[in-house]
C-alpha cells in the first residue's frame, strides 16, 4: 500500500469520526471516489466495511473524473455547493486539516 493510499485512509478515518455531526449540522453529504484500477477495486469494499466508513464511495476505475479535475495527487477534496459548483479544494492531508474542511463546509451552509 502506498503513501498516498494511507494519506487518503487517515483523512477519512479523521472525518468519520465527525461526520455524523456535520450531517446533522450542515446537511452535509461526502462522496468518495476511489481511484483504484480494475486489479485493486476488489480490495475497495471490504476497506469500506472494515473502517467502518458510511460514505458513499464511488469508482473511477477509467480516471475519467480526475483527468477531467485536473488533480495531481490524492487525497483531493472538493466542495461543491448546492448548485453543484466546486467552491473549495484542497490537496493532501495532514492532521487537523478537517477543523478547516468543517470551516469551508459551514461557508457553504450558510
Amino acid at each position: 500500500m502506498g503513501d498516498l493510499v494511507r494519506t487518503m485512509q487517515k483523512e477519512l478515518d479523521a472525518i468519520k469520526k465527525l461526520y455524523p455531526e456535520w450531517q446533522k449540522k450542515y446537511d452535509f453529504e461526502l462522496i468518495a471516489v476511489t481511484i483504484d484500477d480494475i486489479r485493486g477495486l476488489p480490495k475497495v469494499k471490504p476497506m469500506v466495511n472494515q473502517k467502518g466508513w458510511t460514505y458513499t464511495v464511488l469508482s473511477d476505475v477509467n480516471s475519467e473524473l480526475k483527468n477531467a479535475l485536473g488533480f495531481p495527487t490524492v487525497p483531493q477534496l472538493y466542495l461543491l455547493d448546492k448548485e453543484g459548483k466546486i467552491v473549495y479544494s484542497h490537496s493532501s492531508y495532514k492532521l487537523g486539516d478537517e477543523k478547516n474542511i468543517e470551516e469551508e463546509i459551514a461557508k457553504i451552509a450558510k
